[in-house]
């Protein structure tokens, strides 16, 4: 089997934290400290499962770790897309401040504002970012 082929056969999970403001969207996003852990673009925070966990529990764990969301900190969450294994959350949150640090695998975090910045995110992740634009502010 090919890396490609394992790739997805690995179930994973990941969170998009947001906030619109005078209807302007703004997405949480992250870069790795080091590439081999998803590249050096702009991207979601996400994770590969962790035994007794559900997939939205994993998805919170990983928003957590990567770019501090807490949970205390969410308006409203629902599951936005599936792709290769990939569950992914949306996360509206309350205070766009009130983040707790990221994890060492974090080397950057940023509010990025969509559409407008969507070019800066890793290719494959743009069509869900778009997507949870469309869905929020159409």
């Amino acid at each position: 089997m090919t890396s490609l082929e394992l790739q997805f056969l690995i179930v994973r999970s990941g969170t998009i934290p947001y906030y619109v403001q005078r209807e302007i969207m703004w997405v949480k996003v992250m870069k790795p400290s080091d590439p081999k852990f998803g590249g050096p673009e702009w991207q979601m925070a996400k994770g590969e499962m962790e035994p007794g966990l559900t997939l939205e529990q994993n998805a919170l764990k990983e928003a957590h770790e990567e770019v501090g969301l807490k949970a205390s900190n969410i308006r409203s969450m629902f599951k936005l897309t599936e792709r290769n294994n990939l569950h992914i959350y949306a996360a509206e949150v309350v205070d766009p401040y009130d983040f707790d640090e990221p994890h060492w695998e974090t080397g950057a975090v940023a509010w990025l504002q969509l559409p407008h910045q969507l070019d800066q995110i890793r290719d494959w992740q743009q069509q869900v970012f778009e997507m949870l634009y469309n869905k929020i502010i159409s």
